[in-house]
């Protein structure tokens, strides 16, 4: 969310295939987060379909969008989508959309491909560790909170067997970003939960209505707070400054603003890493595959 325009399109991968009756091109861009120094999702996605060609530049890119039946990507904006004529599908080969506008998209009556179950292992897996390397014994806790959605907090309360656990419950056909943090976060606030709890899970997606919406949570003294969301959800500065001064227990953010200088919390009860809780090699393995098994099952 933080790159600029002019560096979004960092990498590019394009092909042609035959399809059923005519030629089906598919254009593909993975964009790395910006301290990665290497592209590991674009590297796993032409291990397993080595027929794929990379583009460099921007311009290519725009000039092959134009009559491209599929895109591969987890950034595209409104004039790559109005610029592409023929598009048919989008995959997107990671958790989050808020770098697509899925409004261009469902305008055009556009399908999107994606499967965010893919990188549920991966954050339990994530947390896990990070919890062990600080020296955390999930055990131990008494009580846990989960912002997000779906059936990655089932998971993800399995570390804490001992823990009592809030999570939202929610009406599948009545249910809105804005009724969750309006309300929902709202009233656990009141009511005093937030601040009885021993540790607090972020998994919320990016959207206006999350934005700073977790900002005035009222944290216990010695808690920890664990984040595995995008930037801005949560207050993260201040969350690790109360961190740096001992009233948490620990803060693990794995997505933080770029304003924020990691070297100012070199300390042992804070762990911060560069967007990558799912980079696992099975994560990038499976997420190749839903690409090819996508790809192939619309026709190519």
């Amino acid at each position: 969310p933080s790159a600029s325009k002019a560096n979004r399109l960092q990498k590019i991968i394009l092909f042609k295939v035959g399809g059923y009756e005519t030629t089906m091109k598919t254009v593909i861009h993975i964009v790395k987060p910006r301290k990665w120094e290497r592209n590991y999702l674009l590297e796993k996605i032409l291990e397993i379909n080595p027929e794929l060609v990379a583009l460099e530049s921007k311009l290519d890119f725009q000039r092959e969008i134009t009559d491209s039946d599929f895109i591969v990507t987890n950034a595209l904006g409104t004039a790559e989508v109005c610029s592409a004529s023929n598009l048919k599908g989008v995959i997107v080969p990671t958790s989050g959309t808020e770098n697509i506008d899925l409004e261009a998209l469902a305008d055009r009556k556009i399908l999107v491909f994606q499967d965010k179950s893919i990188f549920g292992e991966a954050v339990v897996a994530y947390i896990s560790d990070a919890l062990n390397a600080l020296a955390i014994n999930p055990t131990s806790l008494k009580s846990a909170l989960f912002l997000g959605f779906g059936n990655i907090g089932q998971r993800v309360y399995h570390l804490f067997p001992n823990a009592n656990k809030y999570v939202i419950k929610r009406d599948l056909q009545n249910f809105d970003h804005q009724t969750y943090t309006a309300h929902y976060l709202g009233r656990l606030d009141k009511i005093g939960t937030i601040a009885t709890v021993d540790v607090v899970i972020n998994a919320l997606p990016l959207t206006s209505e999350t934005k700073g919406s977790c900002y005035d949570l009222s944290l216990r003294a010695g808690s920890t707070v664990i984040s595995v969301s995008r930037a801005e959800i949560i207050d993260e500065y201040g969350v690790l400054e109360l961190a740096k001064k001992g009233y948490l227990r620990a803060a693990i953010l794995d997505v933080y603003p770029k304003s924020i200088n990691p070297s100012n919390y070199h300390q042992k009860n804070i762990m911060l890493t560069d967007h990558s809780a799912c980079q696992t090699d099975e994560t990038l393995e499976r997420v190749a595959k839903f690409v090819k098994t996508t790809l192939d099952a619309m026709g190519r």
